[in-house]
């Protein structure tokens, strides 16, 4: 089987699928009354859960045990939940992990093989799954961020990162390529190396959050005039 290639026909195929249901959302919001919009979200809760547990069985059943501590994992418990309770600060976590974060690999894939594989689809699924959920959330006015949002993500983010830090140290695993940088190309072949890039990591995140939540800032202020 040949090897997954990046921008290839099925990588953009995924991308142009992945906008197309992002304007969809986007402008159906006003549509998605309360029984519609349950519906909704709980089914791509579910949907986003099955994806989630087909990887750890099917990971499990050729001998390797998947450790759900990659940044991406977590923006996958934070959409189901958020789906799923709609606690504001879920919704917010959702919102810029998933396009902070989760986006970006969805952009630079870390996969081996191509369409039709299974960890092609549970790649692309899981990924695209969790910025629709982002999408989702915020067209739906889930969203309600104030600067101080920004602050206390910006702290959780670093929590994690130093608690998985700590234990790529202790067990000589490269979660979230906090250790290492991916094998494959990726946006961290121009941040410096190990460990400078993640200072640089540190300052994209912080200004893609304030990006991310301008929006909202720029839209209360209309509306106050």
């Amino acid at each position: 089987m040949s090897k997954f290639q990046l921008f290839g026909t099925d990588h953009v195929a995924v991308l142009c699928i992945v906008v197309v249901v992002s304007v969809v959302i986007i402008r159906m919001r006003l549509k998605l009354i309360a029984p519609v919009d349950s519906m909704i979200r709980y089914l791509i809760a579910i949907g986003l859960f099955l994806i989630g547990a087909s990887g750890l069985i099917a990971a499990y059943r050729i001998g390797v045990i998947l450790i759900p501590l990659n940044f991406c994992d977590l923006a996958l418990f934070a959409s189901i939940l958020a789906l799923v309770t709609l606690k504001p600060w879920l919704c917010h976590l959702c919102y810029v992990w998933g396009l902070a974060g989760t986006l970006q690999a969805l952009i630079q894939p870390d996969l081996s093989k191509p369409f039709p594989d299974f960890w092609w689809f549970h790649f692309f699924l899981l990924h695209g799954g969790v910025v629709l959920s982002a999408i989702y959330l915020a067209a739906t006015q889930r969203i309600h961020p104030s600067w101080r949002t920004v602050g206390w993500l910006i702290v959780i983010t670093n929590i994690y990162v130093a608690i998985v830090i700590t234990i790529n140290w202790m067990y000589g695993t490269n979660f979230g390529y906090l250790a290492q940088k991916p094998a494959h190309p990726s946006i961290l072949d121009y941040l410096g190396e190990w460990p400078y890039y993640l200072l640089s990591m540190e300052i994209i995140g912080i200004v893609s959050m304030i990006i991310l939540f301008l929006p909202f800032s720029c839209f209360r202020k209309q509306i106050a005039r």
